[in-house]
């Protein structure tokens, strides 16, 4: 199954540090509907949403059907960092 990001894929911070906490979100391409992830690419560990960031900003790996996406990142306190739409899985 297709991964829609590279583990080592990390939040950084404005002010260039590593957004510890950082929360990610997966939508279907052009909504807010929010799309289930995998955290194994036979897609059958289910992740909570949203994925949160390690200590140093890195999320784990994640998995989802192959389509097009809407990824936003936030801060732990919920303020946009990125939203990036068009992802490919």
């Amino acid at each position: 199954m297709p991964m829609i990001r590279d583990p080592r894929w990390n939040a950084i911070n404005f002010d260039g540090t590593p957004a510890a906490g950082a929360r990610l979100f997966v939508f279907a391409n052009g909504t807010d509907n929010e799309v289930q992830t995998f955290a194994d690419s036979a897609m059958t560990v289910k992740n909570t949403t949203p994925l949160i960031a390690d200590g140093r900003g890195y999320f784990p790996a994640f998995f989802a059907p192959a389509g097009t996406y809407k990824v936003r990142v936030e801060t732990p306190e919920g303020s946009l960092i990125s939203e990036t739409s068009g992802v490919l899985a």
